[in-house]
């Protein structure tokens, strides 16, 4: 988790991914990562390549930040409840922090946060 700490104090610009069609584990890390990078005072970006996302889980904070487009200028990523790269939907161009619990985790990440 330090590494985790070190890397969000160390970033500019946080660009934070939900997977492919996201589910409410995907979005609700998501958002609350969002909100905890705002209070660090950090430019922050939240990205799904779903251009459609269940409409149910629009009660969520945040849920209107979320955009199908990435942004070219962020330092750092985040994936959340993701268990391969193929489901970002993109390759990250910086470093890539990967947080899940699936134990079918490919660690694609620089930093692997995987507890199944």
């Amino acid at each position: 988790m330090h590494t985790l700490v070190k890397a969000l104090e160390n970033a500019k610009h946080i660009l934070i991914i939900a997977h492919v069609n996201p589910d409410a584990d995907s979005l609700g890390s998501a958002l609350a990562m969002y909100i905890h990078v705002l209070r660090l005072h950090k430019k922050v970006s939240l990205y799904c390549k779903s251009e459609k996302i269940n409409p149910s889980l629009r009660y969520l904070p945040f849920f209107e930040k979320i955009r199908s487009t990435v942004p070219n200028n962020y330092d750092l990523a985040l994936s959340f409840d993701c268990g391969s790269i193929k489901r970002l939907g993109f390759e990250p161009k910086s470093p890539l922090v990967n947080v899940d619990h699936h134990i079918s985790n490919t660690e694609y990440g620089e930093i692997n946060l995987v507890d199944s």
